[in-house]
């Protein structure tokens, strides 16, 4: 399984997951891209601002997605 480029930078604002063991999301929400940590092997980590919860986690890249501005402007 090959790695994904993902076009972010710091302060983008960004979808993240947090997964169990198996794949089964466990809990997600938006927040603020803060610092990338990388390159690896396996693929950047990142730090997110969680506005959820108004804390700080890394993910890895499996676990982040941008939120493009056109998804925000074309909600229903």
């Amino acid at each position: 399984m090959g790695v994904r480029a993902l076009n972010i930078s710091v302060g983008s604002l960004i979808k993240w997951y947090e997964e169990y063991s198996d794949g089964i999301v466990k809990d997600a929400g938006t927040g603020i891209l803060v610092q990338i940590r990388g390159p690896r092997p396996y693929g950047n980590s990142y730090k997110v601002y969680r506005n959820k919860f108004k804390d700080f986690i890394w993910v890895s890249q499996t676990c982040i997605e941008k939120i493009e501005y056109e998804d925000i402007d074309n909600r229903t």
